[in-house]
């Protein structure tokens, strides 16, 4: 997938819509998502978006194992953090 179709999706979810299949893989069972949301960091020792702002609006794609994955979709090029979930709290909807 090139730059531009992801570039195209993450303004779509951030207007709201809902992510479609062909993003991902068409024989998942799971339903999609991705949801803009306000995220604030709690934890010590903050990644990039979080050392300039302690709360941003990210692409959040799901948790699994402890882990939650988001997409800065401000960045240039675009970037994916996986973060502990305990080190996050989520405020949603951000639109």
């Amino acid at each position: 997938m090139d730059a531009s179709h992801l570039s195209e999706k993450v303004t779509q979810v951030n207007q709201g819509k809902r992510l479609t299949y062909d993003l991902l893989n068409p024989l998942a069972f799971a339903e999609p998502r991705a949801d803009p949301v306000m995220v604030t960091w709690l934890a010590a020792r903050p990644p990039e978006p979080f050392k300039r702002k302690r709360t941003v609006l990210l692409t959040y794609f799901g948790q699994n194992a402890g882990t939650s994955v988001f997409l800065d979709a401000q960045s240039s090029p675009h970037v994916i953090y996986r973060v502990p979930t305990a080190a996050v709290e989520l405020k949603a909807p951000a639109l």
